[in-house]
């Protein structure tokens, strides 16, 4: 926008219509840097620019072109930082993660003893030992189990 004298003539003549009408700013993009600072000068609206160099009166971008939330910035744009990385480095760690999660729990070593709650041994058996209608017998120390566990999705 504005790089020939026709367009630049034209955007200045748009600004003054908005001006004429009652306007107090204008948001303006792209807009050679030297075209903005004479339109600028020349009326009385305040010009809020993004991408066209400091001819405005006031300059923008938005935060994700500033942090460099994407692989490669628009051309008008400079990042100040690489959040793009960062969020890369995320997926990565949230995928391995995941998978190591998943093993845990086809191996039956998650959850371990750190991650399940537990009761006192005498409580334990009392409660079995109701389950049961009465107690355990003689000598028996916990109820003999059933069967191993298997997991339906070990591949």
């Amino acid at each position: 926008m504005g790089k020939t004298t026709e367009k630049a003539y034209e955007l200045y003549r748009k600004f003054k219509r908005y001006e004429e009408a009652g306007a107090v700013l204008v948001e303006a993009e792209v807009i050679p840097g030297r075209v903005m600072t004479e339109i600028s000068k020349r009326c009385g609206l305040i010009t809020v620019s993004l991408g066209s160099a400091g001819g405005g009166d006031v300059n923008y971008l938005f935060m994700n072109d500033i942090c460099g939330e994407q692989p490669t910035s628009p051309h008008h744009a400079r990042a100040y930082g690489n959040l793009y990385a960062l969020y890369e480095q995320i997926k990565d760690d949230r995928i391995h993660a995941l998978k190591a999660f998943r093993k845990d729990c086809i191996t039956f070593r998650f959850p371990g003893d750190a991650e399940t709650p537990n009761t006192k041994e005498k409580e334990f058996k009392g409660f079995v030992a109701k389950l049961k209608g009465g107690s355990l017998p003689e000598g028996q120390t916990q109820p003999p189990r059933s069967g191993i566990k298997t997991s339906k999705w070990v591949e």
